[in-house]
């Protein structure tokens, strides 16, 4: 899974953001202006921000509603599948629905797109039945009716599709369209986690990491469902997961390891973990000490707007720190960072 999720860490949106979690360290920083950092997982208001898009976008119907779709979308020209879909090919009706959904090859047409899943979905089809099930949720065409989205999730969800399970989850946990109920969101959530979808296993990590839902805390299990997650390429569980190998959180600590998860998470233009890896090679944590890797690093997580990256960046053109010496490019960052609030930059540019 790419950026596009990445991805990407409320509540399961609301309540999980604020168990999603990040670890600061102690940096160097200009002379005058301290930066200590607590060890402890606590994040600056932007960071925060940042962690609870992404804690959305791992629990949000973008799991099937768009990232699946590159994997689903049809390949054949739409006279092939009109063809077949007049024969009543379900998978072929499944595919007209989503060329017209997409705007594929055709004009972009919801109606079109939601007759063409109807058929479909009445002939048992999951994956249009989930499609039905996001077009009603979402109002596409259609007046919203989450009582509609409910009824073709739970057909697709009994036939196994990991989508509208994850999403029943999601719906049981908040109360959209049905009556909240825990236990039947963890069991939807687990059961689409089984199949593999990692946005599921992203959530049941954090159940368990923080006992949400009813379920008990276990950091032994955490780490195993994120681990699921992340070696799928999901970007805020490989944070996650350096995170706990950095504390030793249900696991031997281990700063080998969370350089190793944070880069995986930091490659794919994840900003908190680009600033702690940062700190890891500033800091010869996990890793050999190598300021000029670390300020490539706070240099990415600055340009995505990480008011911290922003402060440690300027300090570091400020003095010279693994990149030229620049005063100009150091008061430019401390600006940026200052502007978002950032107390460090503020004080450095008051001296």
């Amino acid at each position: 899974m790419n950026f596009l999720h990445l991805t990407i860490l409320f509540l399961f949106v609301t309540i999980l953001a604020a168990c999603s979690t990040t670890e600061k360290t102690v940096v160097k920083e200009v002379p005058g202006v301290s930066k200590e950092l607590s060890p402890e997982n606590i994040l600056t208001p932007m960071q925060q921000e940042i962690e609870t898009a992404n804690t959305k976008k791992q629990l949000d119907i973008k799991n099937i509603n768009d990232q699946d779709l590159d994997v689903r979308k049809p390949a054949k020209t739409i006279e092939s599948y009109q063809k077949e879909a007049a024969q009543g090919d379900s998978n072929a009706e499944y595919a007209l629905g989503i060329k017209y959904r997409n705007g594929d090859n055709v004009a972009q047409d919801y109606a079109k797109a939601r007759e063409w899943f109807q058929k479909s979905a009445t002939q048992g089809h999951a994956a249009a039945q989930t499609m039905l099930g996001n077009i009603y949720r979402k109002g596409e065409g259609v007046d919203k009716d989450t009582n509609k989205a409910i009824e073709w999730y739970e057909k697709a969800a009994a036939r196994g599709d990991a989508g509208a399970q994850l999403n029943l989850g999601w719906m049981y946990r908040n109360g959209e369209g049905v009556a909240k109920d825990a236990t039947k969101a963890v069991e939807w959530y687990q059961k689409a986690a089984a199949q593999g979808d990692p946005s599921a296993q992203y959530a049941v990590g954090m159940m368990y990491r923080k006992g949400l839902l009813g379920v008990p805390k276990d950091a032994a299990k955490a780490i195993e469902w994120y681990e699921k997650a992340a070696v799928q390429g999901d970007a805020g569980a490989q944070f996650i997961l350096g995170g706990m190998y950095r504390n030793g959180e249900g696991v031997a600590k281990d700063a080998t390891k969370a350089v190793e998860w944070y880069q995986k998470s930091a490659e794919q233009g994840y900003p908190i973990a680009q600033t702690l890896l940062g700190h890891m090679y500033r800091n010869g944590e996990g890793s050999a000490i190598n300021a000029a890797k670390a300020a490539d690093w706070y240099q990415k997580a600055a340009l995505q707007g990480d008011p911290e990256a922003q402060f440690i960046l300027g300090s570091m053109y400020q003095i010279g720190e693994g990149i030229p010496k620049d005063d100009a490019k150091a008061r430019e960052w401390w600006q940026k960072a200052a502007a978002q609030g950032d107390p460090n930059a503020q004080a450095a540019l008051a001296r």
